[in-house]
């Protein structure tokens, strides 16, 4: 009874599987510059950073005891992505199966009987949509086989014998008394949605979750019974068992600027690398960093900077979150300088314009010469910076307008710097 996830459903335009997989990941380093560089989910770096950020603002991840996994997560991290069926498709299954239960039980040749078929789940529920079928039965030996175990074997020795569609093959566990009443019940070939039938309903009283009578062998076959609270075997939910798992809210928070320190992978010291940006030396690399950005920090408090060349003054106060306020330095030991970006979105409901905004503060210190001189050494950095921010536009206007994205640009102003 965990969640499932439709395969056509995206999270800030990502499927479920991957943020399934960085949850997971997540679980096993609680890092999230390992997070970002899962090669095996993410093509990019970005696109982890995208994701780890999407995790923050839905509460998938939260702080407690530094960044974990929430409950929340958790869920998410076990669920099921599968193609969900609509209601309408899924009662129709369910209407086979309830015709292949009544056709069991009038076979002579059967030998156990469904006396009873339990729903709960999605679909006794009667949501829009189901990922399966949740039903428990309760089946029995046919009373002349109960006390004549010997006879029963026999009757299924010569029943198997008239068939043509017998496993060649048998291990030690087949049954041929649960493979005749299985083979009645769901055919050659057990229909998806079903596969979770629980053949006996010890475990749907384990869960003491809602459910609802709608076959009982007894009175006749279907029946419309009332939803009942738990199973009548039910003495609550078991103590080792984790409660029923809901669809969380998967609800982003109001918008706001990424982490930028996702770009130097969340370490410390803030070090970017193009190669580990894009995955290699790609065009893309070599298009937007056409010389290695030796000295080349982004950093924020937290930093550790002990052997860099140079330690901005401005550095030495908190106040760079790395998401409203970020430090750009660009250092060797010749010389160097440090910007503070000063980023925030920005959004015109009358016209439905949005922008992140990337300013440049006061806050600007050069360790020798001159801003002018410095100029076209870190003019080109920070344009490469902004660059890397395009795809968190991307996902920012989709949170405010969904679906109706077309076009965004990058900009640039001047403010008589």
């Amino acid at each position: 009874m965990g969640i499932s996830f439709d395969r056509e459903v995206r999270i800030a335009g990502y499927r479920p599987a991957v943020f399934k997989g960085a949850l997971r990941g997540f679980m096993r380093t609680r890092s999230p510059g390992n997070l970002i560089d899962l090669k095996s989910t993410f093509p990019l770096r970005r696109d982890g950073a995208i994701v780890f950020e999407e995790c923050l603002d839905r509460g998938l991840i939260e702080l407690k005891d530094g960044l974990t996994v929430s409950e929340k997560g958790e869920s998410v991290a076990r669920g099921k992505v599968t193609q969900r069926t609509p209601l309408a498709q899924a009662l129709m299954v369910l209407d086979d199966f309830l015709r292949c239960v009544d056709t069991l039980n009038h076979d002579p040749d059967a030998v156990r009987y469904v006396e009873q078929v339990w729903a709960f789940g999605s679909l006794m529920r009667g949501e829009d949509t189901v990922g399966d079928i949740d039903l428990a039965l309760e089946t029995m030996r046919r009373p002349e086989y109960q006390a004549d175990y010997a006879g029963m074997k026999r009757h299924l020795k010569e029943l198997l014998s008239r068939r043509d569609d017998v496993p060649a093959t048998r291990g030690l566990i087949w049954s041929a008394e649960t493979w005749v009443t299985e083979r009645a019940l769901y055919g050659a070939r057990r229909h998806p949605l079903l596969a979770g039938v629980q053949s006996d309903v010890s475990d749907l009283a384990d869960l003491g979750v809602p459910c609802r009578l709608i076959y009982d062998r007894a009175r006749g076959g279907r029946v419309g019974d009332s939803v009942l609270p738990r199973h009548p075997q039910s003495n609550g939910r078991q103590n080792d068992l984790a409660p029923p798992a809901k669809m969380p809210d998967l609800t982003p928070k109001d918008i706001r600027p990424m982490d930028a320190r996702w770009v130097a992978g969340f370490s410390k010291w803030g070090g970017v690398s193009p190669y580990d940006i894009f995955r290699g030396w790609t065009d893309d690399a070599h298009k937007l960093f056409p010389r290695y950005p030796d000295g080349l920090r982004i950093v924020g408090d937290g930093h550790d900077l002990d052997r860099y060349p140079w330690v901005p003054k401005r550095l030495k106060r908190d106040g760079l979150d790395g998401r409203e306020a970020i430090a750009l330095i660009n250092a060797t030991s010749f010389g160097g300088t440090s910007i503070v970006l000063r980023r925030r979105w920005k959004s015109n409901p009358r016209s439905g314009a949005c922008m992140l905004g990337s300013m440049i503060s006061k806050s600007i210190e050069v360790a020798s010469g001159s801003i002018f001189q410095r100029f076209p050494t870190w003019l080109p950095r920070w344009l490469s910076f902004s660059r890397l921010m395009l795809k968190e536009c991307y996902v920012g206007l989709q949170k405010i307008r969904p679906g109706r994205v077309s076009r965004f640009a990058l900009g640039m102003t001047s403010t008589g710097i």
